[in-house]
């Protein structure tokens, strides 16, 4: 599910026991920084250089119960020809206690003075101001640092288990088993997911207020609201034993044998975020999303030859930029991109040499109707991409129709396969 934690639960991975260092060479230089058979330079791991204001720390809720999965499922069957069964089920998915992270150690914002964001602080003796700038909170006890609770330490990555999750769905499918050399399958499921976290281990993980979960509650990463999808095999009535040419001779071997399979997969998209950069004033280790003003979708492109160029497929004058000091008012993963719609098609052919070997041709078309497919667009909202020429609400990529993840490249059109087995 979603406990998929990788070292955040490691407290050992903490500061004196580990520090993270980044070494970077420069494009234009030859000389290394240093080389491996010479050990590291003692300078990177001098305890005294330590600044815990600057360190990323690890803790956990010592509090925390195990997370809990609960399913339900129930609906009707009814047989509505020979072989043919119609049902209807909902499916329901209830995740309580997930593992989630949130910034432990960040500042309590209550307002904004000229641009300043108004705190609170516990530590009274680590603060003697109220009105900060972004990079100076407190000149005197933390020197270009967000506003947090105890200025002695930086981000505090706190995992907890306060992450729920909900699936409802209903599921409506006509299936057909195989008979007469015909058999098929047709699916079609409307669901909705909602979480107040993403994937630990994607970005974005944290909330952008760590007070603040209810904000947080959105679709969640693989809400797909409508999926249709069906599938058919057919042993065409050709060849021996078969309704034509059933005879055992030159002519019923070359044209029977033959099989046509297909699967029609129709889907809305799979929901994004709107992002911009942060004016909260807690650091930059959290998500920021803007305000939502507007419809997003009012005056956007509905035709997809338009969403790289003139087009966008969200209008950027449905967001603004929070004011300082303030979160923005948009929701994670509120919003779903551009729709799946694939056709794949196969044709076998079988050819019996004798008792024990057997020839399959197979031939298969992925995307037969070379149907583009996009990736969500850009959802970066600045003021770079939402300027003259900017990317904002654009879609730059399609769809890898088997994996479902961007291509990196123009996309991938029709693919063809040609293949020959031997079955012994």
């Amino acid at each position: 599910h979603y406990n998929r934690i990788g070292s955040e639960s490691l407290l050992e991975l903490n500061p004196p026991f580990l520090q993270d260092i980044q070494l970077n060479q420069g494009t234009g230089s030859s000389t290394p920084i240093f080389q491996l058979k010479n050990g590291f330079p003692l300078s990177t791991i001098t305890g005294t250089a330590l600044d815990l204001t600057k360190l990323q720390l690890r803790a956990q809720d010592p509090n925390q119960r195990s997370g809990y999965v609960e399913q339900a499922s129930f609906g009707p069957e009814y047989e509505v020809f020979q072989d043919t069964v119609l049902a209807a089920t909902y499916i329901g998915n209830w995740g309580r206690k997930m593992n989630r992270l949130r910034n432990g150690n960040q500042g309590l914002i209550t307002g904004a003075d000229s641009g300043c964001p108004i705190v609170q602080f516990p530590f009274a003796n680590l603060n003697t101001i109220s009105n900060i700038d972004t990079l100076n909170p407190d000149p005197v006890a933390r020197v270009k640092t967000p506003c947090v609770l105890n200025g002695q330490h930086g981000f505090l990555e706190l995992a907890t288990n306060d992450g729920n999750t909900d699936y409802n769905g209903l599921d409506l499918s006509l299936r057909k088993r195989m008979s007469k050399g015909f058999g098929y399958a047709v699916n079609y499921t409307y669901s909705h997911g909602l979480a107040n976290f993403q994937d630990n281990l994607t970005g974005g993980s944290t909330p952008a207020n760590a007070y603040n979960y209810g904000a947080e509650m959105s679709n969640s990463p693989f809400d797909v609201r409508h999926r249709f999808v069906s599938n058919f095999t057919w042993d065409l009535p050709i060849g021996r034993g078969k309704r034509f040419l059933s005879g055992d001779n030159l002519a019923s071997n070359l044209l029977g044998g033959w099989q046509f399979n297909g699967i029609v997969t129709l889907q809305t998209g799979t929901p994004f975020t709107v992002t911009t950069p942060d004016k909260s004033f807690t650091g930059s280790s959290h998500a920021s999303y803007p305000n939502c003003i507007g419809d997003p979708f009012a005056g956007a492109t509905s035709d997809p030859a338009s969403y790289t160029s003139t087009g966008f497929f969200i209008n950027p004058a449905a967001f603004s930029f929070p004011t300082n000091g303030t979160f923005g008012t948009c929701r994670p993963r509120a919003f779903h991109g551009p729709g799946i719609q694939t056709t794949d098609l196969s044709l076998f052919k079988m050819f019996r040499m004798t008792e024990r070997f057997t020839w399959q041709f197979r031939a298969e078309f992925f995307n037969a109707f070379n149907h583009p497919n996009f990736t969500n667009p850009n959802a970066s909202f600045t003021l770079a991409n939402i300027g003259t020429g900017g990317s904002f609400g654009k879609v730059s990529n399609t769809l890898n129709p088997i994996l479902g993840t961007g291509s990196g490249g123009p996309g991938d059109p029709r693919e063809i396969q040609l293949a020959l087995k031997l079955y012994f």
